[in-house]
């Protein structure tokens, strides 16, 4: 019997073994990205391709998906939406997918990402804004409202405002506005960080524990591995207790750095000089109602409101300006080393005018300041006739 006609016959008693399209029918999760635009998103969407050129694009962390469709050819694929289509190329063998978007930019995904782990997302929301959290040494305040301006509409019910500080020198010397949401998805609670400067990696977390100390799960790093994460819960404190009421510098150390920070002045806002600081002439003024004052004797340098994050690690000062074109408003920050009842030590960016009154210098202090002790009862007139006053 020839060998072609038992294939034949093969065939036809036990049928012909299809093997199924390995891009469908699988949900693609982003797990590296190769690019020079830190600012993509790309890393945070998800894709599902269907067997009848329908694709599912998943934002996740949110519960926001869109519909749309795809062609095929060769190693192309066009992706389609009502106002318009790209096409990109691709690769894909057993469970990785790599799409090149442009010549800048490589997406890896994988389709192994399925998990069994219950609905946690209502809970890592809750505890999230409860305090401030640790990831490694730098600190996130997680919030419950929006600045919408960066935002595609469609996502505002879906993410809320987080600030994250990063400690560098042992203090919160740097701070970044980022977006976060969270959600449940096939088996998997995912925890997603956006941002839309490039100043902070659009990513990922699946969670796998939460409890009021300790949230557990892990990311995958920019080469792709996979890494555990834990964020660990900040103990609260509130500063308004200690901290309303007028302080006075003391004393103060420039911190040395390799970097000189200049740029021209802009509208009415206000720097110290050299002598400021020389002569002790700088206060604050925190007051019960979250205003505040930062002042060199007589002269308002910045004046707005403040507030801190839940662990009393980090003051927020929201200065506000005047000039012809209305209101702006400036976010600065103190990272707070001590504070008692009587002392207030922070690590602080100034910025000093230049001798020529053009430009500042950005500069960095490590300043102590002592609480003005008030409350001392004025004598009356007639006591102090009696005392010869």
């Amino acid at each position: 019997m020839s060998k072609q006609l038992l294939i034949l016959i093969s065939t036809l008693i036990f049928g012909c073994n299809h093997k199924p399209d390995a891009l469908e029918g699988s949900v693609w999760y982003p797990v590296k990205i190769e690019t020079n635009d830190y600012s993509t998103s790309l890393g945070l969407y998800a894709f599902e391709f269907g067997s009848d050129s329908t694709l599912t694009t998943y934002t996740l962390g949110t519960q926001h998906k869109v519909s749309s469709t795809y062609g095929r050819t060769g190693n192309k694929i066009t992706l389609k939406t009502k106002q318009d289509s790209v096409t990109v190329t691709y690769n894909i063998s057993d469970s990785n997918l790599i799409i090149n978007f442009d010549t800048a930019t490589t997406v890896y995904y994988t389709d192994l990402l399925n998990g069994t782990e219950n609905d946690l997302a209502e809970t890592l929301d809750r505890i999230l804004v409860s305090k401030s959290w640790q990831l490694n040494s730098d600190l996130i305040e997680f919030n419950q409202s929006l600045d919408k301006g960066y935002i595609k509409p469609e996502l505002h019910e879906e993410l809320n405002d987080a600030s994250i500080h990063f400690k560098i020198d042992n203090y919160y010397n740097y701070h970044e506005d980022i977006a976060w949401g969270s959600n449940h998805f096939n088996g998997m609670n995912f925890l997603v960080f956006g941002n839309s400067t490039g100043n902070f990696e659009n990513q990922y977390f699946i969670i796998e524990s939460v409890s009021d100390t300790l949230i557990s799960g892990y990311k995958f790093d920019r080469d792709g591995q996979q890494r555990n994460i834990q964020l660990s819960a900040a103990d609260n404190r509130n500063l308004k207790p200690a901290i309303i009421g007028n302080w006075n510098i003391s004393s103060f150390e420039e911190i040395p750095s390799e970097f000189n920070e200049l740029w021209d002045t802009f509208g009415t806002e206000e720097g110290i000089s050299v002598s400021d600081l020389d002569n002790m002439t700088l206060s604050f003024n925190f007051g019960s109602d979250s205003s505040f004052q930062f002042s060199s004797g007589n002269k308002v340098i910045s004046k707005g409101k403040w507030y801190s994050d839940k662990s009393g690690k980090v003051i927020n000062l929201i200065a506000e300006y005047e000039d012809s074109d209305g209101p702006h408003y400036r976010t600065m920050f103190l990272s707070v080393i001590a504070l008692d009842s009587t002392k207030l030590i922070v690590h602080k960016k100034e910025d000093i005018i230049q001798e020529d009154g053009s430009r500042f210098e950005r500069k960095e202090y490590i300043e102590t300041y002592k609480k003005v002790v008030t409350g001392t009862k004025t004598p009356k007139a007639s006591e102090q006739l009696a005392k010869g006053i």
